[in-house]
């Protein structure tokens, strides 16, 4: 590769120069052939040119021997590792929010749409930017022509709008007034090149001056009143920057380089500062409104979160109270600041925890936090209170994050796999393969359904079509599911028989629940599918290879119905929640914690930040958030204790009385599984499991109906039992009886006995 010198070294302290470098390695990578050399040969040529810091980035990955040859998969891994996850919400917000700026074309605003767009995956993006310049534009006049335009895409409405754009700009040559695209792209009205009511050069307010029937301008400036092309006129707009007349060309706006003094922002004066009208619409805008204030008074052990803020010459001390719907501070604090700000009437009313409480006024502050600004509301409330910060001026300010601003990064559909070691099956020494040569029937209604979830499951990345032979294939069995669509489940019965299982233990109830002793906020967490979230190996993948009426596939992720599958997404989970105290997880379901908000919010940034980091993604739609109970393993647990899950409850008091052995078992497998709950079981069921003796004959007489009854009002009115807490005094009793022995368990809370499990 002589004469070609690789780009210098990547600066890791600036992520966000990485695109860059990678175009510039790109080029290097073509103008050198080095993309003709074997990928191993790049990929050390790669990781060379970046620097050193980068042979210990490639060895987190954990890539396979192949993996690490392919040059596309280790600089894609690059690619994630550097490439800042972004905000979904925030990127589609940004982009309906930009609109044509006074003194921007139509091809700089379109060109701006369309960088916008780049990473808000709108699923019809074209579309969607056609809205947006419709809408966006400044000459309301475009803005309707457009609207009224048949058949309108995005190509045409671009076309007319630089068509427009263009015809004007003639049109002002003609008549010699200046081409200034600032005055070619501004909104007229009726015509006429004054703004109503807001000229700042003319004789008097209001109307708009000059308006004498002629199209474009007053009389006076046909004929040219001005002495040259370009020259000032007295019915020009202002410059919007400093608010003098507009500059000759070539001349430097005065207001450039500047700070405003009313926002803090650079390149404009105060006097025509748009946060003007920020203020004004404040103030302004709540009509009577009822809003509710959080907590007044702290009246928790935990110490609230609180941030000093400057307005105007004072520093007020804020509490942060995400549950507040305005900002209030005390009328002794108002009356410290200096200057006063002035008070303007308020007809909100403004409701607390503890009742209505009366409302001074109100009045608008400017403030700002580690360079955020912001405009807000501040009520004044009559008396001794504390200063709140509404959750809208604190999320502005950056002082809280939604949960939602996690949606890129923690929720979602699959993705890329977690990082993880991608997982290897080991077969038994005998294995003997299976393969079926024939794909299974799939009912005609049924086709189209499983065709579209093949397709969907191979765009995700979860299986991938095989063509070449494969030792093992298994049948599918679509199940169809509540929503109409199919789940595709696959046979691996065969498979299963010859799988070596690492024999890792899945926690018991008992195992998790202490770990929740004394917690009073719960928060539930469901990954999203969960298992087709962990790598195969490429050797593994094919021992899963499938059949079906559209071809073969085999899994690239860890498929459901594999028996090592719960172990291994288990020990998964564990290894990526280690540490954190309050946090339990059975699979793909994780509780988080806390014996106070402030504790569990910290526990769950924890949570979602190992989870980010992992690339897990979690199902939003059934995850559950600060909950003061919540149900778990057929369980509802709460700060009281753990009880039954009614769901569960049901299902054992809608049983009919069994007619079998069979239909015994299943209800006594049930009973058991809440049997912790139910004092005395053995003897309640002690007629029952009579029948379960080997050569006993079938009886179902009034003892055994009675005892079949007792179990259901057991259930119906088991207590609640606490949660067992370690190293709290403990009691166990125990009795025995001709059926069978009992006991409860006990742990003592303040000199009382109270149960923890019956057995």
């Amino acid at each position: 590769m002589p004469g070609f010198k690789p780009p210098e070294s990547f600066d890791f302290r600036q992520p966000a120069g990485w695109q860059a470098w990678r175009e510039r390695f790109a080029r290097f990578r073509l103008a050198s052939k080095l993309n003709k050399e074997d990928g191993d040969v790049q990929v050390s040529s790669f990781i060379y040119a970046m620097g050193a810091q980068a042979e210990s980035i490639f060895k987190q990955y954990a890539l396979t021997a192949e993996q690490q040859k392919s040059f596309d998969i280790v600089a894609q891994r690059f690619d994630t590792h550097f490439t800042p996850k972004r905000n979904l919400i925030h990127e589609r917000a940004l982009f309906h929010q930009r609109s044509q700026q006074q003194g921007e074309t139509i091809e700089e605003y379109v060109r701006d749409l369309f960088k916008l767009a780049e990473f808000t995956e709108f699923p019809d993006r074209d579309n969607t930017i056609r809205d947006r310049v419709v809408l966006g534009v400044t000459d309301q006049n475009l803005s309707q022509k457009l609207q009224l335009e048949p058949d309108l895409d995005l190509d045409k409405a671009v076309t007319m709008a630089r068509q427009h754009e263009q015809v004007k700009a003639q049109m002002a040559e003609q008549r010699g007034v200046s081409s200034n695209v600032d005055e070619v792209n501004k909104s007229s009205v009726g015509g006429s090149s004054f703004q109503r009511g807001r000229g700042r050069n003319h004789g008097h307010r209001g109307g708009a001056q000059g308006s004498s029937g002629h199209r474009g301008g007053s009389s006076s400036h046909r004929g040219g009143s001005t002495s040259q092309r370009g020259g000032r006129q007295s019915g020009q707009r202002s410059c919007y920057k400093c608010g003098n007349s507009p500059h000759e060309r070539g001349t430097v706006c005065p207001a450039m380089g500047k700070t405003c003094r009313a926002c803090g922002k650079s390149n404009h004066f105060q006097s025509v500062c748009r946060s003007k009208q920020t203020l004004d619409n404040l103030t302004n805008s709540e009509q009577g409104e009822k809003f509710f204030l959080g907590s007044l008074e702290t009246t928790e052990n935990e110490p609230p979160w609180r941030v000093s803020l400057s307005i105007g010459n004072r520093v007020v001390n804020f509490k942060i109270d995400t549950g507040a719907d305005v900002s209030v501070i005390s009328e002794s604090e108002f009356k410290k600041m200096s200057p006063r700000p002035k008070l303007h009437t308020s007809h909100a009313k403004l409701e607390s925890p503890g009742g209505p409480v009366e409302n001074m006024g109100q009045f608008v502050a400017q403030t700002s936090f580690k360079g955020k600004r912001t405009t807000f509301r501040v009520y004044v409330l009559r008396g001794e209170t504390d200063s709140l910060l509404s959750r809208s001026t604190a999320l502005k300010l950056g002082l809280v994050k939604r949960l939602d601003e996690m949606n890129n990064l923690a929720f979602g559909d699959i993705g890329v796999p977690v990082k993880c070691d991608p997982i290897k099956i080991v077969l038994n020494e005998d294995a003997e393969p299976y393969s079926i040569s024939v794909p299974r029937r799939v009912p005609i209604p049924l086709l189209p359904k499983v065709e579209r979830e093949l397709q969907r499951m191979l765009s995700d990345g979860i299986i991938e079509k095989v063509t070449e032979p494969t030792d093992w294939c298994a049948p599918i069995v679509p199940v169809l599911k509540k929503n109409g669509n199919v789940r595709i489940c696959v046979d691996l019965k065969r498979l299963n028989r010859s799988v070596k299982r690492e024999r890792y233990t899945l926690p018991t109830l008992e195992d998790m629940t202490h770990k929740l002793a004394g917690a009073k906020v719960f928060s539930k967490l469901d990954a999203t599918s969960g298992f087709w979230q962990i790598p195969l190996q490429e050797e593994s993948a094919k021992l899963t290879t499938f059949m079906t009426p559209f071809g073969r596939f085999y899994f690239k992720r860890l498929p459901f119905g594999i028996s090592l599958a719960p172990e291994i997404f288990q020990r998964t989970m564990e290894d990526m929640l280690q540490g954190i105290e309050g946090v339990v997880c059975f699979m793909d379901d994780v509780v988080v914690s806390g014996d106070s908000e402030a504790e569990h919010d910290e526990r769950l940034r924890q949570v979602l930040e190992r989870v980010r980091q992992a690339g897990l993604k979690l199902n939003k739609e059934k995850c559950e958030f600060r909950k003061t109970k919540l149900d778990f393993l057929g369980h509802t647990i709460s700060q009281d204790g753990i009880q039954p899950d009614l769901s569960k409850v049901k299902a054992i008091i809608e049983m009919t009385e069994p007619q079998d052995v069979s239909e015994l078992r299943r209800f006594l497998g049930m009973v058991s599984y809440l049997g912790r709950f139910i004092p005395n079981l053995a003897d309640i069921l002690g007629p029952l499991n009579a029948l379960l003796h080997k050569d006993t004959q079938w009886i179902w007489d009034s003892e055994q109906r009675q005892a079949f009854e007792q179990v259901k009002k057991s259930i119906t009115d088991a207590p609640t039992l606490e949660v067992y807490e370690l190293g709290r005094e403990t009691v166990v009793c125990s009795d025995a009886s001709s059926y069978g022995l009992g006991g409860v368990l006990y742990q003592v809370y303040e000199g009382e006995l109270k149960p923890v499990a019956f057995c």
